[in-house]
């Protein structure tokens, strides 16, 4: 059986945008739905929602035109967004990587972005927040930030590669980060059979130039006459005793009923008065001692 790659759906069928949050199927599974169709005829109903845009069944619909057969609609009048969820989730079997991408997907088509399809812009349900998509697909919102970060940064091919369940989303991450090249190198390691953990390019790490010899700062040298320790002592003095001065001011200024945050207040002006005396207690010292 020859694998065909699915194709695009006529512009004249309206998609909705929950139809999209699931990839296609690839070229192998596509055939055998093709033959299968073939041969039993279309067994289940490609779904619509009440305004007759298809949420489900893109894939039979492109097999039936394959096959010559013509599909069938059911319509669903429900909120068409867990409906594909469900839908999928069971008929699939899907790794968490596989869902971690699925929820991107579905954080990604935030309320008033237009479909991918233009030909359907009537859209009236806002779709799930990324809480919402993390608990729809069993996996954790770490995961479903992860997956958009290799939907925004990693090239077409990696992300079909992930979607696809053949890199873990871990790696898959590692690699969106690395240019172009890099990805594309990634990629072609994973089609010649290499595993995901032994095909991230390295690179190679840059040459350290020895740092600098740090500067000392010379120290200023000590003054050895009594007047200018003296003078240079009285100064800071003043500036303590303005300080103290301040807080005594506000230690007067509080009233015997004073709340819990004027106590506090209080209690702080006080201890800057205490901590303000010792300076002074300190300096007046070294400069006796000098």
């Amino acid at each position: 059986m020859t694998a065909t790659m699915p194709g695009s759906l006529p512009d004249h069928v309206k998609i909705h945008p929950a139809a999209e949050i699931f990839p296609m199927m690839a070229p192998d599974r596509f055939a055998e739905l093709v033959q299968d169709i073939k041969e039993n005829g279309l067994l289940e109903s490609l779904t619509t929602d009440q305004d007759g845009a298809l949420i489900d069944g893109r894939n039979r619909y492109l097999a039936c035109a394959e096959a010559g057969v013509e599909p069938r609609y059911a319509t669903y009048k429900g909120d068409p967004w867990r409906y594909v969820i469900s839908a999928n989730l069971h008929r699939r079997h899907l790794t968490d990587t596989q869902r971690a991408m699925v929820a991107g997907r579905l954080a990604a088509r935030l309320p008033g972005r237009p479909s991918e399809k233009a030909s359907y812009d009537s859209i009236t349900e806002a779709s799930p927040t990324r809480r919402d998509a993390a608990d729809l697909l069993q996996v954790s919102q770490v995961a479903v930030q992860r997956a958009r970060r290799v939907q925004a940064k990693g090239s077409e091919a990696l992300n079909k590669m992930t979607e696809e369940g053949r890199v873990p989303l871990y790696t898959a991450v590692r690699v969106a980060d690395l240019d172009a090249d890099e990805q594309e190198t990634f990629v072609q390691r994973i089609d010649r059979g290499i595993a995901p953990s032994q095909a991230v390019p390295t690179k190679t790490p840059p040459v350290e130039t020895p740092a600098p010899p740090a500067v000392t700062a010379k120290r200023r040298p000590r003054p050895t006459d009594a007047r200018v320790i003296s003078a240079d002592a009285l100064d800071r003095i003043a500036v303590d005793m303005a300080g103290f001065d301040v807080a005594l001011k506000q230690i007067e200024a509080v009233d015997p009923q004073a709340t819990a945050d004027e106590r506090a207040a209080w209690v702080r002006s006080m201890t800057k008065g205490i901590q303000a005396l010792t300076r002074i207690r300190r300096l007046i010292k070294d400069t006796v001692d000098n």
